[in-house]
C-alpha cells in the first residue's frame, strides 16, 4: 500500500454517488484555475462555498476545510490569490491520494 494514501471512510449507502462527487471536485480544480486567471472573485467564492458545504455531507471533511479557506480568501477575509492557489493544489493532492473505504 502507498504510504501517501489517505484512507477516508465513507458510508456504504453513498457508494454509487462518490465517483461523480470526486469527478466534480476534479472539475472544481479546473474551474478554480480559470477563475483565478480571470480574477473572478465571485466565482472563486461560490466554488469554495460549494466545496465547503458538500465535503462534509459526503464524508470528506478535508474538502470542507479547503473550500472554507478558498471562500474566505475570495471574500477578502484572507487577502490574495496565492491562498486560493495553495488550497487548489492541496485539493489536487488530496484527491490524488485518497483511498475511499466504504463501511
Amino acid at each position: 500500500m502507498d504510504d501517501n494514501k489517505i484512507d477516508v471512510c465513507i458510508d456504504k449507502d453513498l457508494e454509487t454517488l462518490i465517483p461523480d462527487f470526486l469527478n466534480n471536485r476534479q472539475e472544481d480544480i479546473n474551474e478554480l484555475k480559470k477563475a483565478m486567471e480571470l480574477i473572478k472573485t465571485e466565482s472563486l467564492r461560490i466554488l469554495g462555498h460549494n466545496m465547503r458545504g458538500l465535503g462534509g455531507s459526503y464524508g470528506f471533511e478535508r474538502i470542507t476545510e479547503i473550500g472554507e479557506k478558498i471562500e474566505n480568501a475570495a471574500l477578502g477575509l484572507e487577502s490574495n490569490l496565492n491562498i486560493i492557489e495553495e488550497n487548489s493544489q492541496d485539493l489536487r493532492e488530496y484527491l490524488e491520494n485518497i483511498n475511499v473505504v466504504y463501511k
